[in-house]
C-alpha cells in the first residue's frame, strides 16, 4: 500500500515566528479557497514552498506564465502570516496527514497560532434568516479567549469535520492554538458573500493583519469563476485512493 505522505518542498526560508498560518484547503461553498486567494492577493504574499503527494492530481496550474503546483504556502514577515491553498479538494483519506502537516510546519516555523476557514452547508433561507452567520471554535482555553476577544460568537454544539476537525483536535492534544472559523455557506455554488463574512471575523481574530475587504466582491467573480474552471480540470485527472490502492 501506498504511504500518504505529504512533503513540503521549500523554495525559501522565512522568518514567522509568534505568526498566524491560515488553512485554506476548500470547503463547503469554496469560502475557505477564496478567502485564502484573496489573503495572498490583497497582502502580496510571497510563495515560499509547495506540497506535492502521490496522491495529488497530476496537473501543473498556469500563471503569467509560470507553472506552479496545485498546493502551495505563501507568506510574508510583515505582517507575519503564512497561508496553505489548493484548487483541488484532497481525497478525505489524506485529511489528518494534510493537517498534521499543516501543524507540524507551523511548529517548526514556531507560529502562533492556526486558523482554518470552515463552510457550514445551510440552504438558502437559512442564510437570510439566521441570526448567526459566523461562529468559531478554539482548540485550547488561549484560543477560546481570543474568540471572545474578538467579539465572536463561540461554537457550542456542532461537529467540524476534514482537515480542519482533525487540527482542532490535534491542536487540543499538543496544546496548540486552532481557531475553527465555521461560515453558514451555499454548498453548491462558490459564495463570495460568506467568504467576505469569513474575513471580517478573521481580521477581528487577527487584528494585526492589515486588510481592506472591500474589493472582495467585485474580485471573488474573477477568483469564483478561476476556481470553478480548475476545479473542472483537476476532476478529470484526480484518481480515488481506492484504485491506487488495488
Amino acid at each position: 500500500m501506498v504511504g500518504l505522505e505529504i512533503e513540503v518542498r521549500r523554495y525559501k526560508d522565512i522568518n514567522l515566528r509568534d505568526g498566524v498560518v491560515v488553512d485554506g484547503f476548500p470547503s463547503v461553498g469554496l469560502v475557505s479557497s477564496i478567502s485564502a486567494s484573496y489573503l495572498i492577493a490583497a497582502l502580496q504574499l510571497d510563495q515560499i514552498a509547495v506540497l506535492d503527494s502521490p496522491h495529488f492530481p497530476p496537473i501543473s496550474l498556469i500563471f503569467d506564465g509560470k507553472p506552479k503546483f496545485p498546493a502551495r504556502i505563501h507568506a510574508s514577515e510583515k505582517p507575519k502570516l503564512a497561508v496553505f491553498s489548493a484548487e483541488f479538494t484532497p481525497n478525505p483519506a489524506l485529511d489528518r496527514a494534510l493537517a498534521k502537516k499543516i501543524l507540524s510546519w507551523s511548529k517548526d516555523h514556531y507560529c502562533r497560532m492556526i486558523v482554518t476557514i470552515v463552510g457550514r452547508p445551510v440552504e438558502e433561507a437559512a442564510l437570510t434568516s439566521g441570526t448567526h452567520d459566523v461562529m468559531a471554535v478554539g482548540s485550547t482555553e488561549r484560543a477560546r479567549r481570543l474568540i471572545d476577544g474578538a467579539g465572536l460568537e463561540q461554537m457550542r454544539l456542532g461537529m467540524v469535520t476534514g482537515i480542519p476537525g482533525t487540527l482542532l483536535n490535534e491542536g487540543r492534544w499538543e496544546n496548540f492554538d486552532v481557531v475553527a472559523i465555521v461560515v453558514k455557506a451555499r454548498e453548491h455554488i462558490a459564495d463570495a458573500t460568506a467568504a467576505v463574512k469569513a474575513l471580517t471575523a478573521f481580521c477581528k481574530l487577527v487584528p494585526d493583519v492589515s486588510l481592506d475587504i472591500t474589493p472582495l466582491a467585485q474580485e471573488a467573480e474573477k477568483i469564483e469563476a478561476r476556481l470553478r474552471v480548475m476545479r473542472k480540470e483537476v476532476a478529470t485527472v484526480q484518481q480515488p485512493l481506492s484504485e491506487i490502492y488495488r
